[in-house]
């Protein structure tokens, strides 16, 4: 197994308490000493290997190719590994790429993240399946590595492409190991924790049938050139409400109807909008149970409701002109701003 050291920033050995290494998700937060490794790799095709650490090494790549059916009953894995030491960040998680006309089975597929001994863990890697028909039970995960002392790694990112409704789904999903210390991206050469979709350079659209976010995981895009703009088209929202999107500086993100009649669903998880950022919502936008930032534009929704357990923060930059562009805004809990 070929093992990438990247740039986790690991400095020397003898540090101690250090960062998790990257791929899908970036690694988990050590100490100023160190910076979580990068996120990397295709989120369709995987074929990166995940990222090692001082003592640590990283998943590998699996390739499964069947002609026909594939069924998987037992392991298949590429997780990175667990720190036995604080010297050492945990390993990020590889990649795992299956196609089949058929899926079938009850097994385990996973390219999770390796643990942080008093460290940070590892990032979990990308996993991707292809298949005309699926019927397969069994659990695929790309999780961050836990972490006894500082912050998990950020989830992987797990693909569904079916290629005979051509629908393509992209699942996120951290199992509730933890979360970023703030739900705020301040400077991405050191943030740590969340998820990472790294397209190629000059990609100006990102479209998922369904975008599913889930146990406590973050999204977010790295375009290039950095800051470029990006336009997120989402047609399905799935989740459990304890994750967030974060739409960047020059990003939007459309949510367009995904029902015969109309009607779009609830969001199931949060937002999170930068300035220069632009949210465009359904026209009924309930928020219940999740958080949204706003310090960009928002438009779109003519009824907003905000109820128990839901937070809506605005960020006094855009304030005025989000507000105006509603034209019913119906508060069952406190509004929040921020300066």
């Amino acid at each position: 197994m070929n093992t990438v050291v990247n740039d986790a920033y690991l400095i020397m050995f003898f540090l101690t308490d250090t960062a998790g290494a990257g791929h899908g998700g970036r690694g988990g937060m050590g100490t100023i000493s160190s910076y979580p490794g990068q996120a990397y790799g295709s989120v369709t095709s995987p074929q990166s290997y995940g990222s090692g650490s001082a003592a640590t090494s990283g998943g590998g790549i699996i390739r499964l190719e069947a002609n026909h059916s594939l069924t998987i009953d037992g392991l298949v894995t590429a997780e990175g590994q667990k720190s036995s030491s604080n010297k050492s960040g945990g390993g990020s998680g590889g990649s795992v790429w299956l196609s089949s006309q058929i899926l079938t089975g009850n097994g385990i597929v996973s390219s999770s993240g390796g643990s942080g001994y008093s460290t940070g863990s590892g990032g979990g890697g990308r996993i991707a399946v292809d298949f005309r028909n699926s019927s397969f039970a069994g659990k695929l995960q790309a999780f961050g590595g836990r972490s006894k002392k500082y912050s998990s790694g950020g989830a992987g990112t797990i693909v569904l492409y079916n290629y005979q409704e051509k629908t393509k789904a992209l699942l996120i999903d951290n199992n509730n190991i933890g979360t970023p210390t703030t739900d705020d991206i301040q400077e991405t050469s050191v943030d740590g924790g969340r998820t990472w979709l790294t397209p190629e350079i000059n990609t100006s659209v990102i479209t998922f049938d369904v975008l599913n976010i889930r146990g406590k995981a973050q999204l977010a895009v790295q375009t290039t050139p950095a800051g470029s703009p990006l336009r997120w088209e989402i047609k399905g929202i799935q989740g459990d409400r304890s994750g967030i999107l974060h739409v960047r500086a020059n990003q939007k993100l459309k949510m367009t109807t995904s029902t015969s009649d109309g009607n779009q669903p609830g969001l199931m998880w949060g937002v999170n909008v930068y300035e220069r950022g632009d949210l465009t919502m359904p026209e009924n936008l309930v928020i219940d149970g999740i958080k949204v930032i706003e310090s960009g534009s928002l438009s779109g929704a003519n009824n907003v409701t905000v109820g128990n357990g839901g937070k809506f923060i605005l960020r006094l930059v855009e304030f005025v002109k989000s507000l105006l562009l509603m034209k019913q805004f119906l508060l069952l809990v406190p509004l929040i701003t921020e300066s």
